[in-house]
């Protein structure tokens, strides 16, 4: 994902089991916003308990593991 400003860029790459983001931005005046990258849909577990299949939803086994890794690349436009 990129996000242009008119001075920079913010680039945000995750891996490949993460194909989804989840993005927030308070309505109340703040100026931030977040976006995070996440390996299953907005209401994932909804969605599946009506059929939709490959929701994304990873349910590991005791001692399992997924990691997650993800970069954010700030750069100056020139």
């Amino acid at each position: 994902m990129v996000i242009d400003y008119s001075t920079h860029r913010v680039q945000i790459d995750a891996i490949r089991e993460c194909q989804q983001l989840v993005y927030f931005a308070p309505d109340d005046g703040r100026n931030f916003f977040v976006i995070k990258p996440v390996t299953s849909s907005n209401n994932d577990f909804a969605l599946a308990a009506n059929g939709v299949a490959d929701t994304g939803i990873k349910i590991p086994s005791s001692g399992d593991q997924l990691p997650i890794s993800m970069c954010i690349m700030v750069s100056a436009h020139r």
